[in-house]
């Protein structure tokens, strides 16, 4: 079936086109779009209480197919909408998002909104948390810090010296887990792990059921449990400090654990928004706009934002331009934002090219090696750099939406991305500097003449 929609100001429009032209970044920080994640979540009847809410966290993280209602039904409300010929959109398990003018023939018999593609990224890190479950070390404090990588030192670091570091698998690049678990080994730095105790039976049945949404939460749900009642029952654990509300478990985990008498701690570890449901102790946050955004299915959590909303000082020298990057951002589904900043390079490098200024990539950690053989073969007139100098000073920062922003700010001029329908300053306020990428080249020429 040539998946497609009829709409009746645009006419036919591609189901290739439709995920392209959607700016999934923008869905992050839209209210709107975390309460029907949590509407479609509802109207399942197999997913009750904290199940329903594990499933939007699910929805809201790991769905492309609930993108594309969110922007149907958007389209339908404003009456574009004429006819849909998407294969998982059928009247029988969607009809209640749209109004009767909308023609649906969708031929899908169920309801999924997940893809069974990530059951191999599930199955990998079932069996990981099961290695690290083995090993794991025992609970010999009341403070604790779960850590996946280095950055949680850095955000706990006046934590550490009375504090019990359990280490996570981190599948998304083992490579960088592996140089943070060396480094501490040769500094002869204590540490354990720890592996989330799930149960496989779900996983198996998510293979084979035709109802593999409902399998994947309760594997998520479970776990969460189960971990938890292991610190409950086998841990002197009173305090745990995490930065993990991009795990869709981490609701069901600190809720129990609250019920255990146990303290979560939880600190942001990116300006993004990811699971609408949280039920930490306390919430380490960035900025208000992310306070409002997580208030809205958790009022009266305990929330304090860590830095200020101050803006960096402008009028300063420009001697050099770094590109601040997040990596491939297709892999997260985010196909409009990728071609943004396949646009912001290309124009980078152009300037590059006419002048002997210099202009580095500063790298995200998690960025595969074939992704930057990729960016060192297409943009030879960019330096790549792994680290930021914190003592650099006239330096101009360029990037879509990275937290750098709050960390650098004060020792350069930082300058946001947007275009017609991506617009950073939903994220950061309205107070940024943002620069269109059809004027990209322009304005920073001007910058780098004049200052």
């Amino acid at each position: 079936m040539k998946e497609y929609i009829l709409t009746r100001n645009k006419g036919k429009i591609s189901l290739e086109q439709l995920i392209y032209g959607m700016p999934s970044k923008m869905l992050v920080f839209n209210e709107q779009f975390m309460k029907f994640c949590f509407q479609v979540a509802n109207y399942q009847n197999q997913f009750e209480g904290d199940l329903e809410k594990v499933y939007t966290n699910l929805l809201f993280l790991k769905s492309d197919k609930v993108k594309i209602l969110y922007y149907l039904s958007d389209l339908d409300k404003e009456g574009h909408l004429k006819e849909i010929n998407i294969d998982f959109i059928s009247r029988k398990n969607f009809g209640h998002l749209f109004s009767n003018q909308v023609r649906i023939n969708g031929a899908s018999l169920n309801g999924n909104l997940l893809t069974r593609q990530i059951l191999p990224k599930l199955f990998l890190k079932y069996f990981a948390n099961k290695v690290f479950f083995i090993f794991k070390a025992k609970v010999r404090k009341e403070k604790v810090i779960k850590a996946w990588v280095e950055i949680t030192e850095k955000i706990y670091k006046d934590e550490l010296k009375n504090a019990q570091i359990l280490i996570y698998p981190f599948p998304l690049k083992i490579h960088r887990q592996l140089l943070y678990v060396y480094k501490k080994a040769i500094r002869r730095e204590k540490i354990g792990l720890m592996g989330v105790p799930y149960r496989i039976a779900p996983l198996l049945k998510s293979v084979f059921s035709k109802d593999y949404d409902y399998h994947i939460s309760v594997f998520e749900h479970l776990g969460a449990i189960k971990q938890a009642d292991y610190f409950i029952n086998h841990s002197i654990a009173k305090k745990i400090l995490t930065t993990e509300e991009f795990e869709v478990g981490s609701y069901t985990f600190s809720k129990r654990l609250a019920e255990g008498q146990i303290e979560v701690i939880n600190s942001c570890h990116g300006l993004s928004v990811y699971s609408p449901f949280v039920s930490f102790t306390k919430f380490n946050l960035i900025n208000k706009k992310q306070q409002q955004l997580y208030s809205v299915f958790n009022e009266g959590l305990n929330f304090e934002i860590m830095y200020s909303e101050d803006c960096e000082p402008g009028g300063i020298p420009i001697r050099k331009i770094i590109f601040v990057d997040q990596g491939n951002l297709t892999k997260f589904g985010l196909h409009y934002e990728a071609v943004l900043r396949e646009k912001t390079l290309t124009a980078l490098n152009q300037l590059g090219e006419k002048n002997n200024f210099p202009i580095e990539i500063k790298t995200h950690p998690n960025t595969k090696q074939k992704e930057i053989k990729r960016i060192q073969t297409l943009f030879e007139n960019l330096t790549l750099i792994k680290t930021l100098d914190t003592t650099a000073k006239e330096t101009v920062f360029i990037t879509l939406y990275s937290t750098a922003y709050y960390d650098f700010r004060r020792i350069g001029k930082f300058i946001f991305i947007k275009d017609d329908l991506f617009d950073p300053s939903l994220f950061f306020g309205p107070e940024i500097n943002t620069v269109h990428i059809a004027n990209l080249k322009s304005n920073l020429e001007q910058l780098t003449k004049h200052g």
